[in-house]
């Protein structure tokens, strides 16, 4: 029986066409061709056992003469993980008995690893990693139980299960954003119908207090004043020098400005007085006009000191229109 499966094979073999034998030949097996070597290549064996440094600061891959002194030995190669496509994706390191970290085995990134020439030995390397004490300290241990995961039964339900979960997720995610998306819209239109109700009402309320200020401009009547030691003063024998720097006050007493200026029709009779409301020693007053009729004007009876009274606070009359002499 051996000998006729051995004979069936050899008949198998060299029936099949010798371009196809060749074929297949150079697609599975390295074709070792003048310069088809990398510099890169190394043997997987070459590092288990090798010793592994790392250091807190970058590290270069300049050639060395020998480790940096910052540099912290931590462990050695244990073994190589591979992917089923032949690449190479970590190493494994056995780390333990340094610095008070507990023996145990991790897993390094192979894309993280320095290989830095031996300058004096030719052929050598060191290898290194850039990692402080905390990380390794916080490195989990490799579980084993994932070498060969991928041939059992329960691999392939969790991988089933893993695609299943991602488009689960990404159907969620979609329709996330589209409710995101929609309510988002939806705010803009309620916060732009909002801007445009808040701007109409201030509009509305600044028209409003505008018109205020008209009125209390026009409406405004002489107080009823009086005080010791003062009379009525008949406006019709005013002067301009009499009244023009004649102190200004409220129906408290409180002195509010002082008349600046007198104004006259065609006939020469008075008809409104300018105010300088508030400031200080000429800064920051605010002029404004008002008829001649709204104020009452007294003068102490041994013919001194003139007032003038308006029935109005100060901050009443600085909300009145600024008169800039038209």
């Amino acid at each position: 029986m051996k000998n006729l499966m051995t004979t069936t094979a050899l008949v198998l073999a060299t029936a099949m066409p010798v371009a196809a034998y060749d074929a297949k030949s150079d697609s599975v097996f390295m074709n070792y061709e003048e310069g088809s070597a990398s510099s890169a290549d190394l043997l997987a064996s070459d590092l288990i056992g090798m010793r592994v440094y790392t250091s807190t600061a970058d590290i270069e891959t300049e050639p060395m003469a020998e480790i940096d002194s910052d540099w912290d030995d931590i462990g050695e190669v244990s073994d190589v993980i591979m992917s089923r496509d032949g690449k190479t994706k970590s190493i494994l390191l056995d780390i333990g008995g340094f610095l008070g970290i507990g023996e145990k085995t991790v897993a390094v990134n192979f894309d993280e690893l320095k290989f830095i020439a031996d300058e004096d030995d030719a052929g050598s390397y060191f290898l290194a990693f850039s990692a402080s004490q905390e990380m390794l300290e916080e490195a989990e241990p490799f579980d084993f139980d994932q070498i060969g995961a991928w041939t059992s039964a329960k691999w392939n339900e969790a991988k089933a299960t893993a695609t299943q979960t991602a488009g689960s997720v990404k159907q969620s995610v979609t329709e996330t954003a589209k409710d995101v998306s929609q309510s988002a819209e939806e705010t803009a239109a309620d916060a732009k119908e909002s801007a445009l109700a808040t701007a109409a009402y201030i509009e509305q309320s600044a028209n409003e207090a505008a018109d205020d200020v008209e009125r209390t401009a026009k409406n405004l009547t002489a107080p009823e004043i009086s005080r010791d030691g003062f009379e009525h003063f008949d406006a019709s024998e005013l002067t301009t020098e009499m009244l023009v720097g004649a102190p200004l006050y409220d129906t408290n007493d409180e002195w509010i400005g002082e008349v600046s200026e007198l104004i006259v029709d065609e006939k020469g009779e008075l008809q409104q007085a300018v105010l300088d409301v508030g400031g200080f020693l000429g800064l920051g007053e605010k002029s404004v006009a008002t008829n001649m009729d709204s104020l009452t004007i007294t003068r102490a009876r041994d013919g001194g000191e003139l007032r003038v009274y308006v029935d109005a606070t100060k901050e009443q009359l600085e909300e009145m229109p600024t008169y800039n002499g038209s």
